[in-house]
């Protein structure tokens, strides 16, 4: 026997993530809650990238699914320094997933330096999570290092027409030819 949902009896507008279902032909009527994560508005501010104070990261060696699965677009997690690698977790301590090794050591060394970040969660996948790092503030004596290199412009040469040498030189010369 399959039980269906009948209908949704009430939206709470206290909490407007929960929705309470009645499943229809169950012996009693049940309730089931589905909590949705709530942090807070999504605002596109958020996300604006600055040359050299910030980078979206893809996170390798993703925990389990249950620790990132309600995790939303701009959603505040924590970055932890470890000896070898940079963490990224919860606000509950659950991990997510590490940054790659490149830029986990260049961000160990300035953290030691004592300048601050915030991680943000740019989008979630089962696969594949992406974080935007912004540089808060920056340690005393690091003021002169960025946090991340720019990326790299792919510049393209071009060459006006008249500056291309054409097949035959045009020779002038400054000598005087001697008279016969």
């Amino acid at each position: 026997m399959t039980i269906r949902p009948a209908k949704i009896i009430k939206i709470s507008v206290s909490r407007p993530a929960t929705i309470k279902i009645v499943l229809a032909k169950a012996p009693k009527i049940r309730e089931i809650r589905l909590e949705k994560n709530t942090s807070r508005q999504l605002q596109p501010e958020m996300f604006l990238e600055e040359p050299g104070k910030t980078k979206l990261v893809g996170l390798l060696n993703l925990g389990e699914p249950e620790n990132f699965v309600n995790l939303d677009p701009g959603e505040d997690v924590k970055l932890a320094a470890y000896s070898h690698r940079v963490s990224v977790t919860t606000n509950d301590g659950k991990y997510i997933g590490r940054l790659p090794d490149d830029i986990s050591a260049k961000l160990k060394y300035l953290i030691k330096g004592g300048n601050k970040y915030q991680a943000l969660i740019k989008s979630v996948s089962p696969k594949e999570i992406t974080v935007f790092v912004r540089e808060l503030e920056k340690g005393p004596g690091m003021e002169g290092s960025p946090s991340f290199a720019p990326e790299k412009i792919d510049y393209v040469s071009f060459t006006p027409p008249e500056l291309v040498h054409s097949d035959t030189p045009s020779v002038e010369t400054t000598e005087e030819i001697p008279e016969e």
